[in-house]
């Protein structure tokens, strides 16, 4: 007998975290690395922003 049919199906959340379903690029952490340090982030202080794709979401 497999291990996959001695163990029952696993909660999909669990196998699966992250939320869009893909991996990160380097340009899109970038984009925010761009942003925070623009002018348009001026008022942004004392948050923490996470680019995890959803994954603690």
């Amino acid at each position: 007998m497999r291990l996959a049919e001695q163990t029952p199906s696993p909660d999909p959340v669990a196998v699966d975290p992250v939320a869009v379903k893909r991996h990160g690029h380097a340009d899109e952490v970038a984009a925010m690395i761009a942003y925070l340090a623009g002018p348009e982030a001026a008022f942004v202080t004392g948050a923490d922003l996470l680019i995890d794709s959803g994954f603690a979401a």
